[in-house]
């Protein structure tokens, strides 16, 4: 497997190419007086990431418990979430070649007390 350039670290890297922060900034004109969430602004940031570096395919999102939750929905206008299972029709922005990875803490919990009893 070493001998796998994908397996090496820096063998494959490609830079990722970042829109400025400061463009997704809340303008705050005094304490108080804005009603934001931070969050909202993140996943708009990370929306225009991904879209940057779609092609690159250098850029994946691990979305601690429900991507939607931390309000980072913007994204799924990219890409979707990676699923392998049998997807329905019922499903909310699915597909094997996501970039989106949603790692649900009471999933990692579970591992977790799993490995170590």
């Amino acid at each position: 497997m070493s001998a796998n350039p994908h397996t090496n670290g820096g063998a494959l890297l490609k830079d990722l190419r970042l829109p400025s922060f400061r463009d997704y900034a809340i303008d705050v004109k005094r304490p108080g007086a804005e009603l934001a969430e931070s969050t909202r602004a993140q996943g708009r940031y990370l929306r225009d990431v991904m879209k940057l570096n779609l092609e690159a395919k250098n850029f994946r999102l691990f979305s601690p418990d429900e991507n939607n939750s931390n309000r980072w929905q913007d994204v799924l206008e990219v890409t979707n979430r990676c699923y392998m299972a049998e997807i329905l029709p019922e499903d909310d922005h699915l597909s094997p070649d996501g970039r989106v990875m949603e790692v649900l803490s009471e999933h990692q919990c579970q591992g977790c007390s799993r490995a170590t009893s």
